[in-house]
Order: C-alpha cells, then structure tokens, then sequence
C-alpha cells in the first residue's frame, strides 16, 4: 500500500535527537549510510520532496519512511517505529472505514 505522508505526519515520524540516520541503496543493492541533521531532514520533508512509507524490509531496519529523488533514487529516513506502527493503524483503520 502506497501512502504519501503529510509534512506534520513526516515530522512526527522522526526518532528524537540531533541526527538522523538516512541509507540509499546504489547500484549492486549496496546500501550506503549517513547521518543527516534533524533540521535538514525537516527542510528535505517540507520542501518539494513528500515521503511515503516505505517496505517492510526498510521498516525492519526502522527507516519506515523514504523519499524519491532524481538521479539518486529513495532515501529511507529512520523513524520512531512505535509512532509508525500507531499511524499505520490510523490509516487501515480509516481505509476500512471509507470501504464501508
């Protein structure tokens, strides 16, 4: 299921601290890791980029959000699981209720 978050869901996604860890996958399935600053994270999200959640594989590595960028691919953004799982609750729960 594809979801494009909001900027607030995005933000309230976010681990607590100063730095957030980001990975992209490069060609041969590398996945290459950096620390960005939780005030750049917040630019990138509220800026022109709108993360989606990610995979279930991504999530298993608590970067439950990703973002696509041209020429660079997705870049998955660690999140605060527990808060991930409470809005993935929200949005099937709403799902379910726009089924009916």
């Amino acid at each position: 299921m594809k979801h494009i978050l909001t900027i607030d869901e995005s933000i309230g996604l976010l681990p607590d601290g100063k730095t957030i860890h980001t990975f992209i996958s490069s060609s041969g399935g590398v996945l290459v890791g950096s620390h960005w600053d939780r005030e750049d994270i917040i630019k990138l999200i509220s800026g022109e980029f709108r993360p989606e959640l990610s995979g279930q594989i991504a999530k298993g590595m608590n970067h439950g959000m990703a973002v696509f960028r041209q020429y660079i691919g997705y870049l998955f953004i660690e999140t605060n699981m527990e808060k991930l799982s409470k809005l993935e609750s929200e949005i099937i729960g709403q799902l379910q209720k726009e089924a009916k």
